[in-house]
């Protein structure tokens, strides 16, 4: 029983973060899950050789993602280090490895440098993993976050073109069409780091502006001809 009401916890935790849209109901559940562990010692079951491995990496992972909840990231990545090094495989490890990264990004907030080394270590080390697409759409964020938006480009197409099927896809997708359609035109062209594809950048709201996001896209296509019969050609 207590094993199914820290999962329930951890479960409404998830969903009061995500699609009920509360933090603070989720951060309650959080709370308590970390109370209760210490109140029916849940950790005992990490201990019994009948429990099964995979429930014991789900507990694992489940305290650093209600740490990390909490705000409590130094003991969050502690853990994440934990259910790394106890488990080889599975969900849980490749969410710790996640959650690790995420850590790292939001402890250099001025700074994009680590989170994006940490996200490139994790996509090297878990090439296989459900998460690599959602690493890749946070490492695009992280490099529209320091104007590099050619390398933000990059990986967004790269998420689409590769996991078209994944939950942050339309993600990628939209944030593409975001940096073509308004951050080109608002930096100055004369940067000497500006891609020589995008000097023309001021004036990327017809044929330029689709076959740049064309080409990040990897979709086939005349842009003069589109642009044309979409009315958004020079005439």
């Amino acid at each position: 029983s207590s094993v199914a009401r820290w999962a329930a916890r951890s479960y409404l935790g998830q969903y009061w973060n995500s699609r009920g849209n509360n933090p603070g109901r989720a951060h309650t559940q959080y709370s308590s899950m970390l109370e209760e562990n210490e109140e029916i010692g849940l950790k005992g079951h990490l201990a019994d050789e009948f429990v099964y491995g995979w429930v014991k990496s789900r507990i694992e992972y489940a305290m650093a993602e209600a740490y990390f909840q909490t705000n409590q990231w130094d003991l969050a990545e502690a853990q994440c280090d934990n259910v790394r090094a106890r488990y080889q495989g599975g969900e849980a490890r490749d969410a710790a490895g996640f959650l690790k990264a995420l850590i790292i990004e939001m402890r250099s907030p001025q700074d994009v440098t680590p989170g994006l080394q940490a996200f490139a270590d994790y996509i090297n080390a878990n090439p296989g993993s459900g998460l690599v697409p959602f690493a890749l759409a946070r490492m695009g964020s992280l490099y529209a976050r320091a104007e590099d938006f050619d390398s933000a480009l990059e990986v967004y197409g790269q998420v689409t073109r590769d996991y078209p099927n994944s939950a942050v896809s339309i993600l990628a997708e939209d944030s593409s069409e975001y940096i073509l359609n308004n951050q080109y035109g608002a930096i100055d062209i004369a940067r000497a780091d500006i891609n020589p594809e995008h000097r023309l950048a001021r004036v990327m709201c017809g044929p330029y502006a689709l076959k740049a996001l064309l080409d990040s896209l990897h979709v086939p296509a005349d842009a003069d001809i589109l642009a044309k019969e979409a009315h958004t050609d020079d005439t």
